[in-house]
């Protein structure tokens, strides 16, 4: 008779998409003092960081005028991936 092998349980949310960012030295030991402080992990710390403003968002939703829906098409133009990664650790 085999024995069979005892393995972890599968997941119903499986994380096997990597992303890979460029980031400075101030932003890693931001975010390595938060994941010390919160005894977690870098990636747990960013995926908070991401669904934090939808969170906030939902809670309260914003009114739409022509004139928001310009600037935010403005902003979302102009994208600076670095100051995006500061803000989300900032917003932590």
């Amino acid at each position: 008779m085999s024995s069979k092998k005892i393995q972890r349980p599968r997941s119903t949310h499986p994380k096997s998409k990597l992303i890979r960012a460029h980031v400075d030295q101030v932003i890693v030991s931001k975010l390595d003092a938060r994941t010390n402080k919160q005894f977690t992990t870098r990636s747990d710390i960013i995926r908070k960081g991401i669904f934090a403003p939808i969170k906030k968002e939902a809670a309260n939703p914003p009114t739409r005028t022509a004139t928001s829906c310009t600037q935010s098409l403005e902003k979302a133009d102009c994208i600076n991936y670095p100051t995006m990664c500061r803000n989300l650790i900032q917003a932590l």
